[in-house]
């Protein structure tokens, strides 16, 4: 019996969905499993749109894991895809993101800064404010890496600014965190301080990666200022 496009789609689907599921319980290995399953039943279905999520979540992914040549790869192809289906859209801007993000990694920061500042140019007229603050937030850790502190601080308050009007609490800790780290590399480490502590404090009940993460940060801190008085608890 040969099955239909609309089968495959529904299996892609599936797998998708199980992948989502194996990421968010911490299976990272289960999750790609499960994507690359769910891009073949939509390369068989003929669903490009389909073959690009799995490809963009490959990506986010594969990130989070520091594996950013697979990552890169995964982006490129993705955002060929999302050019031809629904130029100019957010899912254009969504590839261009972690196209940018993930080159940031790799330290290629002029290729980076570029597919940044387009993905923040269709979410800016699109109307997309939490995508504009995503970017915003990566230009500042830019130019901070350029040396660039006041322009660092300006994007990065911008992103807090639009974090709050959204009301979306974990992208504007994300934002403070990313302001605190241009505090760091100023050398201005007891304004980075505070910051740093409604972070953690946010995050306790979470713990996790990030949780400890910024622990990593408090503590190099104040080992550098001599600030007992900062010390978490934990």
């Amino acid at each position: 019996m040969r099955l239909g496009a609309d089968f495959h789609s529904d299996q892609g689907n599936l797998y998708f969905a199980l992948g989502n599921a194996c990421h968010y319980a911490g299976d990272s290995g289960a999750a790609l499993a499960h994507l690359r399953e769910a891009e073949t039943r939509f390369q068989r279905a003929g669903n490009a749109r389909g073959v690009s999520e799995c490809l963009r979540f490959r990506a986010e992914i594969q990130n989070h894991l520091e594996e950013y040549e697979e990552a890169l790869q995964a982006c490129e192809e993705a955002l060929a895809i999302r050019r031809i289906l629904c130029p100019r859209s957010h899912m254009e801007a969504d590839a261009l993101f972690w196209k940018g993000s993930t080159l940031f990694r790799l330290d290629r920061h002029a290729e980076a800064e570029q597919c940044i500042a387009a993905a923040l140019s269709i979410w800016q007229d699109t109307g997309n404010e939490t995508g504009a603050g995503f970017c915003l937030r990566v230009l500042g850790r830019l130019h901070a890496e350029q040396g660039s502190f006041a322009e660092a601080r300006a994007h990065i308050e911008h992103a807090i600014l639009l974090h709050e009007r959204q009301g979306d609490q974990g992208s504007r800790l994300a934002a403070m965190e990313a302001r605190a780290d241009v505090y760091v590399k100023e050398g201005r480490l007891q304004q980075a301080l505070p910051l740093y502590q409604e972070c953690i404090e946010a995050r306790k009940p979470q713990e996790g990666k990030g949780f400890e993460r910024l622990r990593a940060k408090i503590q190099s801190c104040q080992t550098a200022v001599q600030a007992p008085e900062l010390v978490v608890s934990l």
